[in-house]
């Protein structure tokens, strides 16, 4: 009777292969199962890092159009500034006051006036020695004057006249 017992509680190789094909099914359908929530994780993950590149190369592209408008604007108003000296320069050289200016430096030739003041001595000059032939003509003027400057002259002087104002 002891053989009897022995034998019928060892499990046959048939019973083995059973249990160990189901503990490695169970296995098997545990790492896919892993797996696939893995994948999940992973494929949320790249559809977040797409989303987050399409937003990066949106904004990307806002700021590589928003400094080309600005370079643009840029250049466009480096262009407006460079057609302004001339004329700022010109209009720089279209108004002064008392003191000796030369012609085509200082000031434009051109027709001036100034209110004047009670004593206003003005010279259109050739020269500027100081002598007395350098003097094409002057005047002596009590209130407001009008004097043409001509581009042959080389210098103006003036004294007591206040501002000259180009006005022609």
């Amino acid at each position: 009777m002891g053989v009897g017992i022995g034998v019928a509680g060892t499990p046959s190789d048939e019973e083995n292969q059973a249990m160990i094909d189901t503990s490695v099914a169970a296995a098997v359908s545990d790492q896919r199962a892993q797996l696939a929530a893995e994948q999940a994780e992973a494929a949320a993950a790249l559809d977040d890092a797409k989303k987050q590149a399409a937003a990066a190369s949106t904004a990307q592209r806002a700021a590589d159009n928003a400094h080309a408008a600005a370079d643009s604007r840029s250049a466009e108003l480096d262009k407006r500034e460079a057609a302004l000296l001339p004329r700022e320069a010109d209009a720089a050289k279209s108004t002064f006051g008392n003191g000796m200016h030369l012609v085509g430096r200082d000031i434009n030739p051109g027709t001036y006036r100034t209110a004047g003041g009670s004593y206003c001595y003005w010279e259109r000059l050739s020269g500027t020695s100081g002598e007395f032939d350098d003097i094409i003509t002057n005047d002596n003027v009590s209130g407001a004057s009008v004097v043409t400057i001509s581009s042959s002259d080389v210098a103006f002087k003036s004294n007591g006249c206040g501002t000259w104002t180009k006005i022609g």
